[in-house]
């Protein structure tokens, strides 16, 4: 990967020359330098897709690691559910901090940021002595998390081929139901040894240790679309041309600078005529105002708003978290996590399904088809924990469960908000919904 990176540096237009991406070149040469810049661009991708994998590990161990936690420390049920409950409720704001970041100082930052957060929190957690500090490192990796999804997610948006976007972010489901997958095989590897939780969480440091040493690195460039934003064109542009080729680098700074006009004009309308000056990004402020003024703004909003409520509504942390809880007392715990990693299993075959499909099937239809998936999943859960059926039945209703959920509502709710806000309302529209 690093071999298909180099020759980003801090000058992308010393690389986009040396493909002939800038330059104007023969056409036979037209193809050789596409696949160039979509080799670069999935490489960048996979960088990328590195720290969700991370993310993913921090949300696939806590699984087991809770049931070794609880009687370590001497938890209540009520203690462990708070260190679970944490998780998602940094998010909310780690998300907000991410968007907010991402627009202030760019994409590149941003990342660096949450790749520092996401090492401390695992080691935090794997040498603190107390509950109160295991909760609060623990509502530092919730942070980091959600600070990371924004970020990747508009990252990768922005630097992907158009024809490549969908699947490339797709992928991000992906990368944190492997993570997820790894956690689940670390939970049931280290089950027994001593201080075998804190290994478990602190192992999920590793990787955005390694992605924070590749960012230093000459490498990795500043996102295309904040460069424009911030009145950097010509970097812009180059930056692009490295990504998606001239052609389509050309097409999206043409879009961009219309869309850059339309949002300058109706904000010059809404303060009398005065014009701002400069290209600038949305801020909390002015974003208010584009959605009293937009109806299009608002039902953007409430489409990705109903997507991520939809993803988290239906259950899905709960089954991610206690599943190894629920089935320890009548598996045992070494069953209970081989159990959770076929759960896991069923979880990434059918995200690979679905990346291969998603152009041609369409966002909506495996959105409903996931909806109508988990709610069938969960009644017969209900039914099964109710009429106290066999083991095997119960997780047979987590695997179906987590085999609905990535039909849709898992994997193409990053995919759906990168594409549904434009780009100076995409930091704050993808932190709202998110």
């Amino acid at each position: 990967m690093i071999a298909s990176l180099s020759g980003y540096g801090t000058t992308v237009s010393t690389l986009s020359k040396t493909d002939g991406c800038v330059a104007k070149e023969p056409v036979h040469h037209d193809l050789a330098c596409q696949n160039g810049s979509r080799s670069r661009a999935i490489a960048f991708a996979c960088l990328l897709w590195a720290l969700i994998m991370s993310e993913g590990y921090d949300f696939g161990v806590l699984n087991g690691a809770i049931v070794r936690i609880k009687e370590d420390l001497q938890c209540s049920a009520f203690e462990i559910s708070l260190l679970v409950a944490v998780t998602p409720l940094s998010v909310i704001p780690g998300s907000l901090i991410g968007g907010a970041l991402a627009d202030w100082v760019g994409r590149w930052r941003s990342l660096l940021f949450c790749c520092m957060v996401l090492a401390a929190g695992p080691l935090g957690m794997a040498c603190c002595s107390s509950k109160v500090a295991l909760f609060a490192f623990r509502a530092l990796v919730g942070t980091g998390i959600g600070a990371g999804l924004v970020v990747v997610s508009m990252y990768l948006a922005e630097v992907s081929p158009t024809d490549l976007r969908g699947r490339l972010t797709l992928l991000e489901d992906v990368g944190l139901t492997v993570g997820m997958l790894l956690g689940y095989f670390a939970n049931l590897l280290l089950l027994g040894m001593e201080d075998d939780w804190r290994w478990m969480l602190g192992l999920g440091a590793v990787v955005p240790l390694a992605v924070l040493s590749m960012l230093f690195l000459p490498l990795v460039p500043e996102s295309p679309r904040w460069l424009f934003a911030v009145g950097k064109e010509d970097s812009a542009e180059e930056t692009l041309m490295a990504f998606v080729g001239r052609a389509e680098a050309q097409r999206s700074i043409a879009a961009m600078r219309a869309q850059q006009r339309e949002v300058e004009e109706r904000r010059q309308q809404a303060a009398g005529g005065k014009s701002s000056g400069s290209p600038q990004l949305s801020d909390w402020s002015s974003s208010v105002g584009d959605l009293r003024r937009s109806a299009g703004l608002r039902r953007m909003l409430t489409a990705g708003s109903a997507v991520c409520i939809g993803q988290t509504a239906c259950g899905y942390l709960a089954i991610a978290y206690y599943s190894s809880s629920m089935l320890k007392d009548s598996i045992g715990e070494r069953r209970a996590f081989m159990a959770t990693i076929s759960m896991g299993v069923a979880k990434l075959l059918v995200e690979v399904v679905v990346v291969l499909v998603l152009e041609q099937v369409g966002r909506r239809p495996l959105l409903l088809a996931s909806a109508a998936a988990t709610t069938a999943a969960s009644a017969w859960l209900a039914f099964a924990f109710m009429f106290s059926l066999g083991a095997m039945e119960q997780a047979l209703g987590f695997l179906l469960f987590m085999a609905g959920f990535s039909l849709g509502l898992g994997p193409i709710c990053l995919v759906y908000i990168a594409e549904v806000f434009p780009t100076e309302w995409r930091g704050e529209g993808k932190s709202l919904v998110l």
